[in-house]
């Protein structure tokens, strides 16, 4: 089976200052010759299951758009959870990071 790869188009959280992750957009593909093949639509993920795809192995990165259906996989971004259980390379961190990605925040107030 190949391994599937997440490219995170921005991060979602329900205010400015919430310190857990509420979901992200993404586009989910694989990798065949270096090109980005099976490429989804943008999907949402809650942090539930971005949870368990972090814990199954699955490969999160940049992607560089060539053309309308052609991507390149950029760099790979690290994502584990803590012992906190945050998602945060930082062990001891108490709240959520993805480094270098777009924030979106849902503040209905």
């Amino acid at each position: 089976m190949a391994r599937t790869y997440n490219v995170i188009k921005y991060v979602i959280k329900k205010n400015k200052d919430d310190l857990k992750i509420h979901g992200l957009r993404l586009y989910e593909f694989n990798i065949k010759d270096e090109k980005a093949i099976n490429i989804s639509q943008p999907i949402f993920v809650n942090r539930a299951t971005l949870i368990e795809k972090i814990q199954n192995g699955e490969a999160f990165t940049h992607a560089f758009r060539v053309n309308h259906n052609t991507y390149y996989a950029g760099q790979l971004i690290s994502l584990s959870l803590n012992k906190n259980g945050y998602i945060n390379n930082n062990f001891e961190a108490s709240r959520d990071i993805i480094r270098n990605i777009e924030v979106s925040i849902l503040d209905y107030e």
